[in-house]
């Protein structure tokens, strides 16, 4: 799966504090089983390594992630 990100943040932050992002994804996933090319829009909030970003896709789809980086 290939996907490319692009996001603004609407204000600044600072890495202490909570920070919100709008991002538009682009995926493509050829696999053996499953072929899918889209896009989705997100809404990205995050705090330090810790983030948790929901949305949806051009189908309606949603889509929700939850990340922890160390």
């Amino acid at each position: 799966m290939n996907t490319l990100q692009l996001g603004i943040a609407p204000y600044l932050h600072d890495y202490n504090g909570i920070a919100t992002w709008v991002v538009l994804q682009g995926h493509n996933m050829d696999g053996t089983l499953h072929r899918e090319t889209g896009a989705a829009a997100l809404l990205r909030v995050f705090r330090r390594g810790i983030w948790v970003e929901g949305g949806a896709d051009l189908n309606g789809k949603p889509l929700a992630l939850l990340m922890f980086n160390l």
